[in-house]
């Protein structure tokens, strides 16, 4: 069960995962201690399914637990320790507590040095979420500088056409954008969906999370007629993938409202704010960032 969830993840049915190992994870519940390792296992991969399908208060909890246990199962020093403090610092970052995830990313990363070297790609990766943290709480230069030592980790060991590094590349300007540098953003995005389309993998979900960013980067230099089409094909995607309600599909929808009602398409961008309006209040998720955007949002609709 715990093989067929981790294989049904691995291959893109990100909600079908969460079955086969919830199941593993109650027939684990009643074992001994001799099955503890495994059962470490199970939490991790149902805490990331539950991370991807934005179910953070589930998920949260749940890769806590799974830090703890294999702190006390492992030691402080040991490699199973750090991927199961990135698993939970990547969940914390996700539901936006930057400031919590931010001490988690740090102590995953002093253990992958400490047990890979400085130029693994555990190093990367965890660079990479660390830097995201760092930018969303605003601290935008040790952000950028991280995410260039990561891309240029990815590179040198995977090569520049690595869906890893082409994902450095998508983290790089989303920081960047954030710092106010859209021009800059605006070159990551569109060299991370020209990467994509080389590796003939233009329809990696990271490539829609670079159509969002590219998007938004035009958006935010005022082109929201070039916007509209990577918005709209990002957020079909996301609706496809994790349904209307999920944060992703969300914020793709505000940044299109946003951009209709620049170009004077009122209508459109009125339909689309009752459709985010009616996915919001239908969520069982913290939805608090997403009604104060659609609030301010409103006011552009009515204006």
């Amino acid at each position: 069960l715990s093989d067929r969830g981790a294989s049904v993840f691995r291959n893109g049915d990100i909600a079908g995962a969460e079955q086969p190992l919830r199941a593993a994870l109650a027939l684990l519940d009643d074992k001994s201690l001799d099955d503890l390792g495994t059962l470490l296992g199970v939490r991790e991969n149902l805490g990331m399914v539950l991370t991807s399908l934005g179910r953070f208060d589930e998920a949260i909890p749940l890769l806590r637990a799974n830090a703890d246990s294999t702190r006390q199962l492992f030691g402080d020093r040991h490699p199973n320790l750090a991927n199961a403090l990135h698993q939970l610092a990547s969940a914390l970052r996700q539901s936006g507590d930057g400031a919590a995830a931010i001490p988690v990313f740090r102590e995953a990363l002093g253990l992958y040095e400490h047990n890979f070297g400085r130029d693994h790609n555990y190093v990367a990766v965890t660079l990479t979420g660390l830097a995201q943290s760092l930018s969303a709480e605003g601290n935008h230069e040790e952000a950028i500088a991280a995410l260039l030592k990561a891309e240029d980790i990815y590179s040198r060991t995977l090569g520049p056409l690595h869906a890893h590094t082409v994902i450095a590349t998508i983290a790089l300007a989303d920081a960047r954008l954030s710092s106010g540098d859209s021009v800059g953003a605006e070159d990551g995005f569109r060299a991370a969906l020209s990467a994509f389309a080389r590796i003939g993998d233009g329809r990696h979900i990271y490539a829609e999370a670079a159509r969002l960013g590219l998007g938004k980067a035009l958006s935010a230099q005022h082109r929201c007629a070039e916007a509209e089409q990577p918005l709209t094909e990002a957020r079909a995607r996301f609706e496809g993938e994790f349904g209307a309600n999920d944060r992703r599909s969300i914020e793709t929808a505000t940044v299109l409202i946003h951009c209709l009602v620049e170009q004077g398409k009122r209508d459109q961008a009125r339909q689309l704010f009752e459709a985010s309006e009616r996915a919001v209040n239908d969520s069982r998720h913290d939805m608090a960032r997403q009604r104060s955007r659609l609030e301010s949002l409103r006011a552009e609709l009515d204006g």
